[in-house]
């Protein structure tokens, strides 16, 4: 048995040497750097994400309507040769994508903003509350489903369009392309409405005299946050989710550029 004068001279002495466990310490130190540079790296990386939004966004507004025109002005012309492929898919998904922006323009023209701000406006806290988690689990849903939709209708362009020649095609080609365009269309006017319904919630919760709703819907992001914060992820389900928190930043962004 070990005597207290022995107890005390092994406290006050080195009972170990660090350098032994040098590779777990080494790693615990790379740990605290990496978490410590994390935010850094995270604010650039959502800057990032928000130039690729914005130029996606200029995009759609700017060269994709000038290619739809530079399209059918050649499709024209290749008509007018009597040519059999008068059309390439890719000018036939640019216009797929132009007429379906211009279907969900024309259709939300006919809704009344002012009236379904007061209408969202009318209802109770808890109601509201209620709402915008249901819109928010919607747009989640819809925003998971979107882009094979729309991946679909280009797709089924190619069955139309793809072949040289035109040979092979058959009448459900034309049948298949035709629902697809109206699923997207569809869906394209849902996601719409979601997001417009989500983004007069949130001005009603903004402007609102009492902060009740605002301060519901901050605690309810930290809900979530506690619920990812104690999971284990792998590098690529964060990149994922980075580039999901992005999109819902840049939604946000425009619900507020929108409201002023």
């Amino acid at each position: 048995m070990k005597s207290v004068y022995d107890y005390v001279v092994g406290e006050l002495s080195r009972g170990y040497l660090l350098e032994r466990d040098e590779a777990m310490l080494s790693e615990k130190q790379r740990r605290v750097v990496t978490f410590m540079k994390t935010p850094r790296e995270l604010e650039k990386l959502m800057l990032f994400g928000f130039l690729i939004c914005l130029d996606a966004f200029l995009f759609i507004l700017t060269f994709l309507p000038i290619r739809v025109l530079l399209s059918l002005s050649h499709s024209l012309y290749r008509f007018s040769r009597c040519r059999q492929r008068w059309i390439e898919t890719c000018d036939l998904c640019d216009i797929f994508r132009v007429s379906i922006l211009l279907l969900c323009i024309v259709c939300m023209g006919y809704v009344d903003t002012s009236a379904v701000y007061h209408i969202v406006r009318a209802q109770s806290v808890i109601k509201l509350y209620v709402i915008y988690n249901m819109l928010e689990i919607f747009d989640r849903l819809l925003a998971s489903i979107g882009q094979d939709t729309l991946d679909s209708l280009f797709w089924s362009a190619v069955d139309v369009e793809g072949k040289e020649g035109g040979e092979g095609r058959k009448p459900r080609d034309y049948l298949g392309a035709a629902f697809y365009y109206i699923v997207a269309t569809g869906y394209v006017l849902i996601h719409t409405v979601v997001l417009l319904f989500q983004t007069v919630t949130l001005n009603v919760a903004v402007n609102s005299h009492s902060k009740a709703l605002l301060t519901i819907m901050v605690s309810n992001n930290f809900v979530e946050l506690k619920g990812s914060v104690f999971k284990k992820f792998e590098r690529s389900n964060l990149f994922q989710m980075s580039c999901s928190g992005e999109i819902v930043h840049d939604h946000h962004n425009n619900g507020c550029f929108s409201n002023k």
